[in-house]
Formats: C-alpha cells, sequence, structure tokens
C-alpha cells in the first residue's frame, strides 16, 4: 500500500527538517543577505592594456560593508603593495 509504513515515516522527517531547517537558518536580528550570486566562469582574458583573472564558482567578489561591519567577498586576497623583507629593516647590506 503506497503512502503508509516507514516510507511515509522518513517522507515525513524528511519534510519537517526542511521546514525547521528553513525557518531557523536566517536569524541573527537585522543581517540579512539580500541576494547571491555564484559567478561560473573561469581563466584569464587580455585586451591590450587590461587582464582578467577569475575562479570558477566564485561568489560575487567585492567589498560590502554596512554599520561597523566589511565584508571582502570572494577567493583572492585583496592585492597591497607589497613591504619590504624586514630582514633588511636594520640596513645591514647598506
Amino acid at each position: 500500500m503506497v503512502g503508509s509504513g516507514p516510507h511515509l515515516t522518513r517522507m515525513m522527517l524528511v519534510v519537517i527538517a526542511v521546514a525547521a531547517s528553513s525557518a531557523t537558518g536566517q536569524s541573527g536580528g537585522d543581517f540579512r543577505i539580500s541576494r547571491s550570486v555564484v559567478a561560473g566562469g573561469s581563466g584569464a582574458a587580455a585586451a591590450g592594456d587590461f587582464g582578467s583573472d577569475q575562479t570558477l564558482g566564485q561568489a560575487d567578489a567585492g567589498r560590502l560593508s554596512g554599520g561597523a561591519f566589511v565584508v571582502k567577498g570572494g577567493f583572492w586576497a585583496e592585492q597591497t603593495e607589497a613591504l619590504p623583507p624586514l630582514i633588511f629593516a636594520d640596513g645591514f647590506e647598506d
């Protein structure tokens, strides 16, 4: 007989688990994610003086801020100016 026994019990448990997880998944005060993007491309591209590197499956990279919080999205760390090696800071090679 369809719709009774262990199959129905398992289906009910799955439905309850999904409903419970979606009901409690977004909590924490006034915080919210208004949109989400997963880009689907990878590789490198160049034309003239311009170049672009991509990562497959990288979430939309960028800087987001609100109030006292900042999130820098993406797999790659932000590029900053390289610092000189600390080993040469005392000028022993000069």
